[in-house]
């Protein structure tokens, strides 16, 4: 499967409500150029020929409050209203998705959460392959940081102890197609109020207290452009922050051309690694 390129929005430390709308621009921006390419009848063999402005996108988050979502059409044996009503005593936001059927899942401070926004004309994956896809990635990631991992029922389970260390199938209502979550360093407690049993983090199992979600993000970039075979991967951030340090070089330049006792203020660098922005870079374990 060859593709152009993915566009990474790292959205660090940001409130699901936040994440949530960030995504629906991305989608509504998909939808309105799928729209262009119908209305112009461009066969969609000829759809880069055009280069349309249809960005697929990576969404990464580590959500900055504890919240617990749950499927429309999850049954009262995998949701009660017992749970959604002690989760609002305890003042924790809960969101309902059409999209999923997993029962209640924990997102929160010290979680990797990873939204893939993909939307071809004519795309030829199928589920199944896009799933094989994703869990090559899931499983390179886990391997790079020297853990061995299986995938079960939607669940990322270490295969050294069977314990669960994340979730494939994460959805939000603007995904066309499922990403996963990653428990790097997250307090476990949270979990304790969901159906997710044994579960562990990365923190946990590699009994390094230095590692972090902003440690993790680059190597869920590399191998997801890897596996699915994108042609390039921007980081919309750098993207961002180099138009910026352009646009203030040129100011600059223009400043101090009539002076020549002045010379120009260096711009910052745009060449930070990409797990610089954002993301947390201390442990989370008392949120």
């Amino acid at each position: 499967m060859a593709l152009n390129s993915l566009f990474i929005r790292n959205l660090g430390r940001v409130s699901y409500s936040r994440c949530l709308n960030v995504q629906e621009g991305i989608y509504g921006g998909q939808q309105n150029s799928l729209a262009a390419v119908a209305a112009a009848s461009i066969p969609s063999s000829s759809f880069y020929t055009y280069k349309l402005p249809i960005k697929n996108s990576l969404v990464l988050a580590e959500h900055s409050s504890p919240v617990f979502t749950y499927g429309y059409f999850d049954s009262t044996d995998m949701v009660t209203g017992k749970q959604l009503k002690e989760l609002s005593r305890l003042g924790f936001d809960t969101f309902k998705l059409n999209k999923r059927e997993q029962g209640l899942l924990w997102h929160g401070p010290g979680q990797l959460t990873v939204y893939p926004l993909l939307n071809l004309p004519n795309d030829p994956i199928t589920k199944r392959d896009y799933i094989f896809s994703l869990e090559k990635v899931i499983k390179s990631v886990l391997n790079q940081l020297g853990l061995d991992c299986k995938i079960q029922n939607d669940s990322i389970l270490l295969i050294a102890n069977n314990l669960k260390i994340g979730d494939i199938n994460i959805f939000s209502d603007f995904m066309t197609k499922p990403g996963f979550s990653l428990n790097v360093n997250p307090n476990l407690k949270y979990f304790e109020y969901t159906n997710s049993k044994d579960v562990t983090s990365v923190w946990d199992i590699s009994k390094d207290s230095s590692i972090t979600v902003g440690e993790i993000f680059p190597l869920v970039v590399e191998n997801f452009g890897k596996f699915f075979g994108f042609s390039n991967t921007l980081d919309s951030n750098q993207l961002y922050m180099s138009k910026d340090t352009q646009s203030s070089q040129q100011s600059q330049e223009h400043l101090f051309a009539s002076s020549s006792s002045s010379t120009p203020t260096s711009s910052q660098t745009v060449n930070a690694p990409l797990s610089f922005y954002c993301m947390t870079n201390t442990p989370r374990r008392g949120d």
